[in-house]
């Protein structure tokens, strides 16, 4: 429901394109002068069958001769518009104030906004739009939005496979986006190439690793002129909340949502000085007045869960391509709260401490009064949840239908014994689960035959996982696996109270990137990093 995408049956305008794989243009913005940070902006261009253009930014204080590269890798999948002139004012701002000693490059990845093409498929926005106003139950909103959104994944298969690519929609899978980090690395040149993935970014630094060690760097076209120096393989990972290959199948759902009650079950206490059931009973009493608004058969619902969610983006002018987004065009969105919005609501807060903190308050509002009603006023709170909920959701720059074929792409289905296990482990999400399984979008047939990565990816590069100990997302038991896998002695954690995306969240300054770039090359151990934690992180756990 989260995303959209435009020009599913229209190809877009004609881009110009680059020259050589990678080649200057023009940036969205001018940045400040005279600040000893330099600014090029760039095209990469990837192959020729996939043939996608994509926005790359990349920032200097040493006139592009540093000998070391700081790759950031966006999480999602579909996470775009990341050299847009709000992120490219963001970034610059960030670089500018950091001691990092390298030169640092973002980019937007395939498909996403910002690149050419950028998929995008209207009606699909403006249907979800359109349901979310709607009472309706898991079951009947994925009846009603499931062909929609298969015919725009099965329109775009067909449209890159009559341009020659055999992999359809895997043109979006991890291993192809790690060609391009690849691709640009090779292009740029610089003796070092230190990848930072955060989230799913995590994943497409591992599969590139793992690709820089099997195959050539790519050489059909002339190397930009900046390439000066030799080009190198990638000399360490930084992983943010680590997604790695093999995690977050469909079965994993029902565990994720136990965690994150758990979660909430912890934060509640320490906030509230209660025992751990104050917040069960909170959320039962929240979810039963929900249950009981949806009868009969989610036919009816109570006037007052019925939300006017106010849009962020209407105001805004559309960027290029995207005029026809709804989110652009709705003054108003409507919104009911029924259980598995709720659910949903629940899952969303845990990504800020802030908003889990409101998202308490609105299960108060809705647990105290006998009735929502039409005052609205008694309901601030969960207004506000809604608001941020709905506007994060429909973020014009986040992509889901790259999300989908990317996440399908990568994976294998789940088995049945993989469901029936969930399904025994959490019976009170077994109902919830057996519809999402019933209506699993990577059942597609575009989907079928695509080279699936391998769960377990090699790669001995030093290597430092951050993990945040209130993460929903990745749990720490992820990360904890990724270290202890092979390669462990190449591999240090950090754990740190934060949510998901540490760094993100403001829990480890970039100081301790700083420490790791230096550090990674020089055989660094765990009692350095763990030291460096403690100084840059807060409150950085101290482990064994």
């Amino acid at each position: 429901m989260s995303g959209f995408m435009l020009g599913c049956d229209k190809p877009e305008a004609p881009v110009q394109k680059p020259e050589s794989a990678l080649s200057d243009r023009v940036c969205d913005m001018k940045l400040p002068e005279a600040t000893g940070v330099q600014v090029k902006c760039l095209w990469y261009q990837t192959n020729v069958t996939a043939g996608f253009s994509l926005p790359a930014v990349l920032f200097s204080k040493t006139l592009y001769l540093a000998d070391r590269l700081l790759v950031y890798i966006p999480g999602g999948p579909g996470s775009g518009g990341q050299a847009s002139a709000s992120q490219m004012q963001y970034w610059f701002d960030w670089y500018t104030e950091t001691s990092i000693n390298a030169d640092l490059l973002i980019y937007s990845p395939r498909g996403t906004a910002g690149s050419h093409p950028h998929w995008v498929c209207p009606e699909y926005e403006n249907l979800s739009l359109t349901v979310v106003a709607q009472n309706t139950s898991l079951e009947q909103e994925s009846i009603v939005t499931r062909p929609v959104l298969d015919e725009c994944l099965a329109r775009y298969d067909r449209r890159l496979k009559s341009a020659g690519n055999s992999l359809g929609l895997g043109v979006f899978s991890s291993r192809e986006q790690a060609r391009d980090i690849l691709g640009m690395i090779e292009q740029l040149g610089y003796r070092e190439s230190h990848l930072w993935g955060v989230s799913y970014g995590s994943r497409v630094a591992l599969v590139a690793a793992g690709l820089a060690k099997k195959i050539p760097l790519p050489r059909a076209l002339p190397k930009t002129r900046l390439a000066s120096k030799p080009n190198a393989a990638i000399t360490s990972l930084i992983l943010d909340s680590p997604y790695p290959p093999g995690r977050g199948g469909l079965s994993n759902w029902s565990a994720l949502r136990e965690n994150a009650l758990a979660l909430h079950a912890s934060q509640y206490q320490k906030l509230h000085n209660v025992d751990t059931q104050a917040f069960y009973t909170l959320w039962e009493n929240a979810i039963e007045k929900a249950v009981s608004q949806n009868e009969p058969n989610y036919s009816t619902l109570g006037a007052g869960w019925v939300f006017n969610v106010s849009n962020w983006y209407n105001s805004e002018i559309p960027p290029s391509g995207m005029e026809r987004l709804a989110i652009y065009t709705h003054e108003n969105i409507g919104f009911a709260l029924n259980d598995h919005r709720l659910i949903a609501l629940m899952f969303f807060s845990l990504y800020d401490t802030a908003m889990s903190h409101v998202f308490y308050e609105a299960l108060a509002e809705m647990s105290d009064a006998p009735l929502l009603n039409e005052n609205k006023s008694a309901f601030a709170s969960t207004q506000f949840l809604l608001d941020t909920f709905v506007n994060s959701a429909f973020e014009p720059n986040f992509n889901s239908l790259v999300f989908y074929s990317a996440e399908c792409a990568d994976n294998q289905q789940d088995t049945e014994a993989d469901y029936n296990q969930a399904y025994v482990n959490y019976p009170g999400w077994a109902a919830y689960l057996k519809t999402l399984k019933k209506n699993d979008i990577c059942s597609g047939d575009y989907f079928n035959n695509l080279p699936n990565l391998k769960a377990d990816i090699n790669v001995s590069n030093p290597t430092m996982v951050i993990a945040g100990t209130q993460d929903h997302v990745t749990p720490m038991g992820w990360a904890q696996a990724l270290v202890a896998g092979p390669s462990a002695a190449n591999r240090f954690l950090v754990a740190v109270e934060s949510p998901h995306s540490v760094l993100g969240a403001g829990a480890c300054s970039s100081q301790l990137l700083g420490f790791w770039l230096e550090a990674a090359e020089n055989r660094t151990s765990a009692a350095k990093v763990q030291a460096a934690a403690a100084q840059y992180c807060n409150n950085a756990e101290q482990l064994k």
